[in-house]
């Protein structure tokens, strides 16, 4: 008996289902590049405006903190999906969902705690009795600086800033984060000058 040499229908429908079964899989897989290369900046962008908005929040409690003299300190809550913050002093920077938020302060910002001539300050107590330790003077209405204790103290909040920039204070996102307000009184001739300075601390 002769063998056919006739195609088996069966051989050609299986090589056709194939062909079928590759090319789906190719444009599933170019659908999904598409779409991931769509979503992925999508959602980076909304999570960058979730971190500029948080740190808009907190630009408005160092604002309210500064304006008002009927509170001396507020706290401020991260929250959302926020991964790290950082503070240099005069900018917030936050992270998370792969987006970074680097907003300006308005006001500059110190971070206790703070090195007076060698003694560690961590409140506005402590920075008050050791500014009347240090210079005679603690900076309230009735005790103002000196022109000369400013300059000496001034360095200091310059050197603090300084590092603070070289350094910026890594903030625990899932704690409060402290702002104080510290009035600071001084005189420069006859002139009476209230400084607001802003201190950060957890």
């Amino acid at each position: 008996m002769k063998k056919s040499c006739s195609p088996d229908p069966c051989d050609g429908a299986w090589a056709d289902y194939l062909l079928t079964a590759v090319g789906l899989t190719i444009v599933v897989c170019m659908l999904l590049v598409v779409t991931a290369s769509l979503f992925t900046p999508v959602t980076i962008a909304g999570n960058h405006a979730a971190l500029t908005s948080q740190a808009r929040e907190f630009q408005s409690c160092i604002t309210a903190v500064a304006g008002t003299r009927t509170s001396t300190s507020i706290d401020f809550i991260f929250t959302g999906n926020i991964e790290s913050a950082e503070i240099t002093g005069e900018e917030l920077i936050l992270k998370g969902g792969g987006a970074t938020s680097n907003l300006p302060l308005a006001l500059r910002v110190y971070a206790y705690p703070i090195d007076v001539d060698g003694t560690l300050v961590s409140n506005s107590i402590e920075l008050r009795e050791t500014l009347n330790d240090t210079y005679g003077f603690n900076g309230q209405e009735d005790s103002p600086l000196t022109s000369d204790a400013w300059v000496k103290f001034s360095t200091v909040l310059e050197k603090s800033a300084m590092g603070l920039a070289l350094a910026p204070l890594s903030l625990d996102v899932s704690q409060p984060v402290f702002l104080e307000r510290f009035e600071l009184t001084r005189v420069n001739g006859r002139e009476v000058i209230v400084d607001v300075l802003l201190f950060v601390y957890q």
